[in-house]
């Protein structure tokens, strides 16, 4: 049995095919630089979401996540520390 795309389901795929298409694109005209502060809006973007998420929405203090996220932080330095130091 064959299933037929809902519609509220080709309006999300309508929204997501230009981002997705403006993402592929988009690092072919940017330096590094500019990239690389594109990633870093990205990820705090994510880090704010999941804040939104757990005291917005549910209402609950849990700072696991934020845990998780600055662990992430931490070993992220300390390779790019380690690995600046061998040069």
């Amino acid at each position: 049995m064959t299933r037929v795309l809902e519609p509220e389901m080709l309006r999300r795929l309508n929204y997501l095919a230009p981002l997705l298409v403006v993402a592929l694109v988009l690092p072919l005209f940017l330096t590094d630089y500019m990239i690389e502060i594109a990633n870093l809006i990205l990820v705090f973007s994510l880090a704010g979401l999941g804040v939104n998420l757990l005291f917005g929405y549910t209402g609950r203090l849990s700072l696991g996540h934020s845990a998780y996220f600055g662990a992430g932080v931490y070993a992220g330095a300390s390779c790019i520390d380690s690995s600046a130091q061998h040069r």
